[in-house]
């Protein structure tokens, strides 16, 4: 269901070539905050894609309300059964029509020059790798509190993450997402190759993030442009690398076995982009690559460290390193092999 019309009669701004892709789910308490940043862009969207996951508050009567207020375009999923945070952006993603496109979760602030800085980014990269290229544009966050307090001026600093080189993005990608979705920018020729995002990804984030390096190239701004809500309701938050030592030292057992779960399930993940990025005509190199860090995580057991050692597998930092290397020796081989 389309609805608002394409007039920009609430803008202040001249608006883009920009759709963004909205979820929500029970979100009504913080919507029309991160609403209002959309309308205080410096550079403004032209449509707004929402896709609701069954929520049982005001959440789609807010959205529905907002872009009738202010003109924009807006374009509703139609009702459907619950489908999960991936499936959900999918389902988004499936229904804008602009040539880029910025995902947008349904609790955060959008700084006023994000799209504007990211856009710049973009077509920085278009310059470089031509307008066909696959390009996804990422960027650090703000982390405040649920009332907007301050809790740390870099997520990336916060989580230990970096932007690695792009020579090393999709190395990184394979066994770890450095990619925060909220912040994401994403052009057309990435959702051509990206879309639809299987059953078996991880996250749709890092789906986005190991097309974009597998077909194309992943590109950082270095400053936050959003400010990243935590609240007791968060689908995903921040955690520390001193949260996740503290669950292991509390609970040894269980996080092994999450530990090993989320090994098998990025083994099926890089299943799935192999597949595709054939599909897309990857580079031989790139497809090879894909292809035998899966089967060294697939097969499991000591060996694996050799396979994964051969095609240099790391993860941000020694210790993520090693636990990785630990977590795919202690693991059986996939069932399904």
């Amino acid at each position: 269901m389309a609805g608002g019309g394409d007039g920009q009669a609430g803008y202040k701004a001249a608006a883009t070539d920009v759709s963004v892709a909205l979820c929500t789910f029970n979100g009504a308490l913080y919507l029309r905050e991160q609403l209002d940043s959309l309308l205080g862009q410096t550079s403004l969207p032209t449509e707004l894609v929402l896709s609701d996951d069954g929520s049982s508050d005001a959440s789609v009567s807010i959205v529905t309300e907002f872009a009738r207020s202010v003109g924009m375009r807006l374009v509703v999923a139609p009702t459907h059964a619950r489908l999960g945070v991936v499936q959900n952006f999918n389902l988004a993603l499936s229904l804008c029509s602009r040539q880029y496109v910025a995902l947008s979760d349904q609790d955060d602030v959008w700084l006023p020059d994000k799209l504007t800085t990211e856009l710049a980014a973009m077509h920085e990269g278009e310059a470089r790798y031509g307008t066909s290229c696959p390009l996804l544009v990422h960027s650090d966050l703000t982390v405040v509190s649920a009332d907007l307090r301050p809790i740390s001026s870099s997520f990336m600093r916060t989580e230990g993450l970096r932007n690695p080189s792009p020579d090393d993005a999709l190395t990184i990608l394979l066994t770890q997402n450095f990619v925060t979705g909220c912040t994401m920018l994403v052009n057309r020729p990435l959702l051509e190759c990206a879309l639809p995002i299987p059953r078996e990804a991880v996250i749709h984030d890092w789906w986005l993030a190991l097309i974009a390096a597998s077909c194309g190239h992943v590109l950082y701004v270095d400053q936050p442009t959003i400010m990243y809500r935590q609240h007791d309701s968060n689908a995903i938050g921040v955690d520390t690398m001193a949260a996740s030592l503290k669950r292991i030292i509390a609970h040894p057992a269980s996080r092994l076995k999450h530990g090993m779960a989320m090994c098998t399930s990025c083994a099926h993940q890089l299943d799935a982009l192999e597949s595709r990025i054939t599909e897309c005509h990857a580079e031989t190199a790139t497809i090879e690559h894909v292809h035998h860090v899966k089967e060294a995580i697939a097969r499991g057991g000591v060996r694996s460290a050799g396979r994964l050692l051969s095609q240099h597998v790391r993860r941000l930092g020694p210790f993520r390193t090693a636990a990785w290397y630990l977590l795919c020796a202690l693991k059986g081989p996939d069932s399904s092999r």
